[in-house]
C-alpha cells in the first residue's frame, strides 16, 4: 500500500508540470480557470518549475507545486472550512483501518461524536471500540466538527487520519445528525468490493440528510412532511376507511416525485420536493425526507398506519491530500431511503404509501481522482398503497429502487426512485382506494481536483450521470 501511495503521488506531480508558477494566494479555481504560468515559463524538470527564469527550488515532496516566485510548497484547500491540516499533523498516525477487523463486519463512525465501532454485519452487535469519542487526537485519528452557516445544512463531523481506505468485505458506514468529511493525508482509497456508505435506511437519513415523514395514525391521520429543504408533503386522509393520498417524493438535485390519489373521493397525490442546493456543494447538502402516507379517517379493526416516507441520503466529503481512487467493484454509496411499509392495525392495512427519499451529496476532492467503481446518490422507492412491503433503498449503481406495489389491484404502485439518467423519481399511482408514494429525486455528485476532471474508468458508475447536470467537476482550491 505504501508504494501505491508513493506511486500516487509521483503521478500527481507529474500532472502538475511547471507547478512552481502556480499563483499563491487563494484561488477559487471554479471561478477562475486553471492557474496559468506568471513568470518566465515552467522549468524542464518535469513538475519543479521555476519563476521568471530563475534556479528550480520546488521540493519534490510538495505533491501540488509552490507558489509563484518562492520554494514555499501549495497546500490544498478543501471546500466547506474542511481543515486540511489535521491530516499534515505528525501526531496524526493512524492509517486506517489499522485495527483488524474481519470481513462481514462494518466499521460505524458516528458524526456527532467522533466515535468508531466494530459492528457484527449479519446482527449489528458491537464488537468493539476502533476509536472513542472525542474531539482532538484519539488513537491515532483527529475529529473535529465544523460549523456550516446555512439554514439547509447541518454540520460536518470531520476525521483525518494519515491514510484511509474503505477495505473489501468491510462496509464503511456514518451515522448522525452531522454531514461526514474523511481527510487523508497520503491516499484515500476504495477496494473493489469496499463501500462507503451515507446512504438513508428506510425511513432514517444518512448524516446530514432530513428524516421522513411520519406516517398518519389514528389520532393524526394526514402523513407528515419529510424534513429537509427538499421535503415532500404527506398524503391526505380521506373520509373513509380507505381513500388516502399517497405522500410526495423528497428532492434534491431533482423534483420529488407527487404522490398518487384516489378516485373513490377525487383526493389529489401529495406535492413533491423542490430542489435546492447548488452544483459545487457548497455548503454541504444532504438530501430531504420523503412524506409520510395517510391512515384512514376511521382506522380500527380493519385500519392502518400510514407508511412513513424514506430518509434523505446523507452527506460525504473525502478529501486527499495526494489522490483519491475508488477501484472497480468499489461503491459510494448516498442513496435515499426507501418508504417503509404501513402498520397493519387489523386484517387489512387500509392506508396509503409515503414517499422515497432523496439522494444526498458526495464530494470528491484531492490533487489526482480515478474512478473505476460507483459514485451513487439516487433516490429512494415509494410504498405501494395498502402495501406491506416497503419501497427499495436508493441503489449504489445507476438502476433505480423500485417501488413496491399497491395491494390487490385496487391501490396504487409506489414510484421508483431515480437513477441514471433521470434526475426525479417517478410519481406514485392513482387508483381507486389508496394512493402509492412518489419516488425519491436524485441527489448530487461533484469531483474537484487538479485538472479539473477525474480519470474515469471504462467501468465507472456515476448516479445521477452528466447527462442530468447533477454529476459536475471543478478545479480544487491551493493557497
Amino acid at each position: 500500500m505504501a508504494g501505491a501511495r508513493a506511486a500516487a503521488a509521483s503521478l500527481a506531480a507529474l500532472l502538475l508540470g511547471s507547478a512552481c508558477s502556480l499563483r499563491s494566494a487563494l484561488v477559487p479555481r471554479d471561478a477562475a480557470g486553471p492557474a496559468t504560468d506568471s513568470g518566465g515559463g515552467g522549468g524542464g524538470d518535469g513538475g519543479n518549475g521555476s519563476d521568471g527564469g530563475g534556479p528550480s527550488c520546488c521540493p519534490v515532496s510538495c505533491s501540488v507545486g509552490c507558489a509563484a516566485g518562492t520554494c514555499a510548497c501549495l497546500a490544498l484547500v478543501p471546500s466547506n472550512g474542511v481543515p486540511a491540516d489535521r491530516a499534515a499533523d505528525p501526531a496524526v498516525t493512524d492509517d486506517f483501518p489499522s485495527q483488524g477487523s474481519a470481513p462481514g463486519t462494518v466499521l460505524v463512525f458516528y458524526t456527532d461524536s467522533g466515535r468508531i465501532t466494530t459492528v457484527d454485519g449479519t446482527t449489528f452487535v458491537e464488537l468493539g471500540e476502533y476509536r472513542a469519542a472525542g474531539v482532538g487526537i484519539v488513537a491515532g485519528s483527529d475529529f473535529r466538527v465544523v460549523a456550516q452557516d446555512d439554514a439547509c445544512a447541518a454540520n460536518i463531523g470531520v476525521w483525518s487520519f494519515a491514510g484511509f481506505t474503505a477495505p473489501a468485505g468491510r462496509p464503511v458506514a456514518f451515522i448522525g445528525a452531522n454531514a461526514a468529511a474523511v481527510v487523508a493525508r497520503t491516499e484515500l482509497r476504495v477496494e473493489p468490493a469496499g463501500m462507503l456508505y451515507a446512504a438513508a435506511f428506510w425511513q432514517q437519513p444518512g448524516p446530514g440528510g432530513g428524516l421522513g415523514g411520519t406516517g398518519g395514525t389514528a389520532a393524526a391521520p394526514d402523513g407528515g412532511a419529510g424534513a429537509g429543504c427538499g421535503g415532500a408533503a404527506g398524503g391526505a386522509s380521506g373520509s373513509g376507511v380507505s381513500d388516502d393520498a399517497g405522500g410526495g417524493g423528497g428532492a434534491y438535485g431533482g423534483d420529488g416525485a407527487p404522490g398518487g390519489g384516489t378516485t373513490n373521493n377525487a383526493l389529489p397525490g401529495a406535492a413533491g420536493g423542490v430542489p435546492y442546493g447548488g452544483a459545487a456543494l457548497v455548503p454541504l447538502n444532504g438530501g430531504a425526507g420523503g412524506g409520510g402516507g395517510a391512515a384512514g379517517a376511521d382506522e380500527g379493526a380493519t385500519g392502518g398506519d400510514g407508511a412513513p416516507g424514506g430518509g434523505g441520503g446523507g452527506a460525504l466529503q473525502l478529501v486527499s491530500l495526494v489522490s483519491i481512487t475508488v477501484e472497480v467493484g468499489g461503491e459510494v454509496n448516498a442513496g435515499g431511503g426507501g418508504s417503509g411499509a404501513g402498520a397493519m392495525a387489523g386484517a387489512d392495512p387500509w392506508s396509503s404509501g409515503g414517499g422515497g427519499g432523496s439522494g444526498g451529496a458526495i464530494l470528491l476532492e484531492a490533487p489526482v481522482v480515478s474512478i473505476g467503481g460507483a459514485l451513487a446518490a439516487n433516490g429512494g422507492g415509494g410504498c405501494g398503497g395498502a402495501a406491506l412491503a416497503p419501497g427499495d433503498n436508493g441503489h449504489g449503481d445507476a438502476t433505480s429502487a423500485p417501488g413496491s406495489g399497491g395491494a390487490a389491484g385496487t391501490d396504487g404502485d409506489g414510484g421508483d426512485g431515480s437513477a441514471g439518467a433521470a434526475a426525479a423519481g417517478s410519481a406514485g399511482g392513482t387508483a381507486l382506494l389508496n394512493g402509492g408514494g412518489g419516488g425519491g429525486a436524485a441527489g448530487r455528485l461533484r469531483v474537484n481536483t487538479l485538472a479539473g476532471a477525474a480519470m474515469l474508468g471504462v467501468d465507472a458508475v456515476l448516479s445521477p450521470d452528466s447527462s442530468t447536470g447533477l454529476f459536475t467537476q471543478g478545479f480544487v482550491a491551493l493557497q
